[in-house]
C-alpha cells in the first residue's frame, strides 16, 4: 500500500471516529432531554397560560406566537423573494447592475442574524413605531430569509432548460410573460 492510499485510509477512519463521537454526544443529549422532560409534557402544559411569574402553567402563548411569526415571515419572504427571483432570472438584462444586485443578495445571506435583529429593532420598533410585537419580529425574520428565498428560487428557475420553455410557449401560442406566470404542470 502506497503512502497516498495509507493517508486516505487513515483520514477516512479518523473522520469516521469523529462522526461517531459527535453522534454519540448527540444521542446522549437527546436521551437526557427526553428522559427528564417526557414526564413534564402534558396536554395541560401545551394548552394553558403561564402562571405565578411564568414558573408554573403552560406554554400556549409561546406556541401561538411562534406560529404567528412564522406565518408573517412566510407572507413577506415567499412572494417578495420569488418575485425578485423571477424578475432577475426572466426579465433583467445581464449587465453590471444586475450582477451587483445578485452579489449583494448573496452577501446578505452571510450577514449574522444579530445584525438583522438590530436592524429590525431600529427600523420596525423605533422608526416605524410598531413596538416590540409579533409584526416586528415577523418582518425582521422575513427580511432575514429574503436573500435565501431569492437565491433558491433563482437557482430553481435557472435549472429549467430553455428548450422546455420554448416548447411550452410554442405549443401554447403564448408570450414569455404568459409562460412565466403559468404553473409548471401545464
Amino acid at each position: 500500500m502506497n503512502t497516498k492510499r495509507l493517508k486516505e485510509v487513515l483520514g477516512f477512519n479518523l473522520l469516521r471516529i469523529c462522526i461517531g463521537i459527535v453522534v454519540l454526544i448527540l444521542v446522549i443529549i437527546i436521551y437526557d432531554i427526553i428522559s427528564k422532560g417526557i414526564g413534564k409534557i402534558s396536554w395541560e402544559f401545551l394548552t394553558t397560560m403561564p402562571r405565578k411569574g411564568m414558573t408554573e402553567g403552560g406554554i400556549l402563548p409561546a406556541i401561538v406566537g411562534t406560529i404567528m411569526v412564522t406565518v408573517i415571515t412566510a407572507i413577506l419572504a415567499i412572494p417578495l423573494g420569488m418575485g425578485c427571483a423571477i424578475y432577475l432570472n426572466e426579465y433583467a438584462r445581464d449587465n453590471k447592475i444586475t450582477r451587483i444586485i445578485r452579489m449583494s443578495i448573496r452577501n446578505l445571506s452571510g450577514v449574522p442574524s444579530i445584525v438583522y435583529g438590530l436592524f429590525g429593532v431600529v427600523i420596525f420598533v423605533q422608526l416605524m413605531h410598531l413596538g416590540t410585537c409579533i409584526l416586528s419580529a415577523g418582518f425582521t425574520l422575513g427580511l432575514m430569509t429574503l436573500p435565501w428565498t431569492v437565491t433558491a428560487s433563482e437557482e430553481a428557475l435557472k435549472s429549467v432548460p430553455n428548450s422546455y420553455r420554448d416548447r411550452k410557449s410554442t405549443r401554447l401560442n403564448s408570450s414569455h410573460t404568459d409562460i412565466s406566470r403559468m404553473p409548471s404542470s401545464a
